[in-house]
């Protein structure tokens, strides 16, 4: 159970800190950015996922086709960039 202490952060952050980054990353180095920025234990949610770690965000949003994944790693898909 999350403390009210701790900061959940919703899964376009993870979108939002790869554009800033405009490079593509794989998906290993997309967790240690991910960790760097929010923290190792950081809990991320969606509208339809809560209290998942980095690697389930990962999972989660290349599964609802928010990345374009080919040989030169992930990139945010802009089509599908959460808005809301």
């Amino acid at each position: 159970m999350l403390s009210s202490m701790t900061t959940e952060f919703h899964g376009r952050n993870v979108s939002a800190m790869m554009t800033a980054a405009n490079q593509p990353f794989w998906r290993e180095s997309l967790k240690a950015a991910s960790i760097g920025k929010f923290g190792a234990d950081a809990p991320f949610y969606t509208c339809s996922a809560q209290g998942v770690d980095a690697d389930g965000i990962i999972d989660f949003l290349a599964g609802r086709g928010k990345f374009l994944e080919n040989v030169t790693g992930l990139a945010v898909n802009p089509h599908k960039v959460c808005k809301h």
